[in-house]
């Protein structure tokens, strides 16, 4: 594949659609691995931006879907009516014996009594009459089943078997709105590349940049222990260990709108939107079996893996084949909660740091003249065939 330079036009149109600021999508890091450690990418020496990501991307994936936002509200359920609970617990309960429910009804009635007593009557001030309280309504329903109950208690147990409701107890209770982002993730094709005039990149060589930011490293518990001598002896545990979050992450006790938490990226679509605080839920990727030879005389840039046990190569090395490609499947995820506030910077693209605007007005300007330039042509096409 030819080398993505915004200066050159490549050869290959999905370089070009990866190269333009309108139809892709890149990916940054604000933490940089130095082999022992993570430190802030502002500590790293290398450019960031004015939200502390750098400005080099991770990844760059082709602009493909429409960016969605989904906003959901959660309600509790209906609350409880304990006014009816009372009077239908104690009514079922005795339902089967309507013709002995002389003590269940004065019990009603007596706990409605005192309900009544401490909840005096409001006296309506356009009536003058007394506004009956929900407690005096119930001692009045206590009454109308005594009148109800009649000698046999035919007529009471119909409404014993039945479910007594009362208003004015139940309500939906809000609990809260949710903020979601859709299409958090990316899906991009890996070739071999140039990254100098004698720098060959390969397949491996590209996703290994990847995975720090996506893999937990694991680390052995190391331990120490004295010999004979009084020497001391380090010794990794072949059981125990440490896994390690990606990016070096550090949560914060901070959830809502937490911009530039440590150890996040930064997804950057096309010139107008940004997220922050977005962490790596999965990466799947597939190497292909076709293999592409190495260009003779070029030198092998970087390492052929990472970490200790993988050997630096250089450019007199010589590596013989990379795979032809690598599909990958990048999904992200927040790491914060996001609010109104965070979802109006968004649509809007008020959440854009500084350097993203110049990079966006700089992309309309780029638009704006080549939009000119074909114009111009146009017209001189027209103007050289018809005038």
């Amino acid at each position: 594949m030819g080398q993505i330079n915004e200066n050159r036009k490549s050869c290959w149109y999905y370089d070009d659609q990866m190269g333009n600021r309108l139809t892709s999508v890149s990916l940054h890091a604000n933490t940089v691995y130095t082999g022992k450690s993570w430190i802030k990418a502002e500590d790293s020496g290398l450019p960031v931006d004015s939200g502390k990501y750098l400005l080099e991307p991770l990844c760059r994936s082709v602009l493909t879907e429409d960016f969605n936002v989904s906003i959901a509200n959660s309600w509790s359920d209906m609350g409880g009516d304990p006014i009816s609970t009372m009077v239908n617990d104690i009514m079922h309960s005795a339902a089967p014996y309507a013709n002995a429910i002389n003590t269940a009804i004065d019990e009603i009635g007596k706990k409605a009594e005192e309900w009544g007593a401490s909840n005096p009557a409001e006296i309506d001030e356009k009536t003058g009459k007394a506004k009956l309280s929900i407690a005096h309504q119930v001692a009045g329903f206590a009454d109308w089943i005594k009148d109800k109950k009649g000698d046999k208690g035919d007529a009471l147990i119909d409404f014993m078997n039945s479910n007594l409701i009362v208003q004015g107890t139940r309500f939906r209770y809000y609990s809260g709105t949710g903020i979601s982002f859709g299409n958090l993730g990316m899906r991009f094709t890996i070739f071999p590349k140039w990254v100098g005039p004698n720098e060959f990149l390969t397949v491996n060589q590209q996703l290994e940049k990847l995975f720090p930011y996506a893999i937990g490293k694991y680390e052995s518990l190391h331990f120490t222990t004295e010999n004979e001598n009084g020497e001391k002896e380090v010794h990794a545990s072949d059981i125990l260990g440490w896994q390690r979050p990606p990016a070096g992450y550090r949560a914060d006790y901070r959830d809502i709108d937490n911009k530039a938490l440590k150890g996040t990226l930064k997804l950057r679509i096309g010139a107008f939107y940004v997220l922050e605080s977005l962490v790596c839920e999965g990466l799947s990727f597939s190497l292909s079996r076709q293999m592409v030879k190495k260009p003779l005389g070029a030198g092998y840039s970087g390492v052929n893996a990472g970490e200790d046990r993988l050997v630096k190569l250089s450019n007199t090395d010589t590596v013989a084949f990379s795979p032809l490609f690598a599909e990958v499947n990048l999904v992200l995820q927040p790491s914060t909660k996001y609010s109104d506030i965070v979802m109006r910077d968004f649509i809007y693209g008020l959440n854009m740091s500084s350097d993203s605007r110049d990079w966006q007005n700089e992309g309309a300007q780029e638009l704006d003249a080549k939009l000119k330039n074909n114009l111009r042509s146009i017209q001189g096409q027209i103007k050289g065939k018809y005038v």
